[in-house]
């Protein structure tokens, strides 16, 4: 079985929390941008690559997303995804350290703690 152990957010933690939040705002909505910027690539490589190729719907749909260029797009979405959501991540838990912080402080102040 294991054992609890006690989280205590320093006054440190919390200002770096705080920091965290405040300098990332514009990177975040740069990584949220460029996840749906290559989004958007990709789908749109999807159909000129279908333009190029003959047969069936069905033909052309799988030649155009096992193309190099629709692959090569596709990888490059799926690495705005990740960066977009490890920047999400990142920001969820200093949000969280912050609202447990101010938890336990109001808790303290009256004296609940």
């Amino acid at each position: 079985m294991s054992e609890k152990r006690r989280i205590e957010i320093t006054d440190w933690q919390l200002s770096e929390d705080l920091n965290t939040l405040s300098e990332t705002d514009d990177t975040a909505a740069e990584a949220k941008v460029e996840e749906l910027r290559s989004k958007y690539l990709m789908e749109r490589t999807e159909y000129i690559e279908k333009l190029g190729a003959v047969g069936t719907v069905a033909e052309r749909e799988a030649k155009a997303k096992t193309s190099q260029k629709y692959m090569k797009a596709e990888e490059t979405y799926l690495t705005a995804m990740t960066n977009n959501e490890k920047l999400k991540a990142k920001r969820a838990s200093a949000a969280i350290r912050i609202e447990v912080w101010r938890s336990k402080n109001a808790n303290r102040r009256t004296g609940n703690i």
